[in-house]
């Protein structure tokens, strides 16, 4: 897969904080915290008061995109409205730790009973995990109901941080079943906008 690189003066300084404690994806050996439910409930409230969508609506998407019965991962993004004419959702999520590992799902809502159609937590060698030092991944819809992925990744220099970082852009495009790879690109000027990742050539 051939990536660009676009070339830029600095990269900026990216705010760690922007990201609360919750927003990241657990790892695998993580103990059951018995508040994880209790923070589950809240993060569904919150989405419900956003989207408009009920607490059982919300309920069968995730278990639509197979996260039924667990509670170790925030909700990142939940677009009900972009993919309509599809009759998709857009899902997406972290799971609570260090990792900021994001998963991506396109979930069919045309039918009572809701299907997954699409699922990625990453493209090609990379994942959608990245550093808490850089900032979390984000996931949503672009131009022509693409689903765009965006994510902090490390350049290789040193320090590690923000000022050593680039933006990795993937794009993937409906292919009339399911979501294929379609570009991947890398920013090396970026900003946080207060609500994505913006980037900038």
């Amino acid at each position: 897969m051939r990536f660009e690189k676009i070339i830029a003066i600095t990269a900026p300084a990216v705010v760690a904080a922007l990201f609360v404690v919750g927003s990241a994806r657990p790892q695998d050996d993580h103990p059951f915290d018995p508040n994880w439910p209790k923070i589950h409930d809240s993060d569904l409230g919150r989405w419900g008061q956003k989207t408009g969508l009920s607490k059982s609506t919300l309920k069968e998407l995730l278990r639509a995109a197979g996260r039924e019965g667990s509670y170790d991962y925030d909700i990142q993004n939940l677009d009900p409205r972009s993919l309509k004419k599809r009759g998709q959702v857009l899902l997406s999520t972290y799971e609570f730790g260090t990792g900021h590992c994001m998963t991506v799902y396109a979930i069919d809502t045309r039918m009572a009973y809701y299907e997954k159609v699409w699922e990625a937590a990453g493209a090609g060698v990379s994942n959608f995990c990245t550093e808490s030092v850089l900032g979390a991944a984000t996931a949503s819809v672009g131009p022509q109901g693409t689903i765009v992925v965006k994510l902090p990744v490390w350049n290789g220099e040193v320090p590690k941080g923000p000022e050593n970082s680039e933006l990795l852009v993937v794009v993937y495009v409906w292919a009339g079943k399911t979501y294929q790879l379609g570009t991947q690109r890398k920013f090396s000027h970026y900003k946080w906008n207060g609500t994505d990742w913006e980037a900038r050539p």
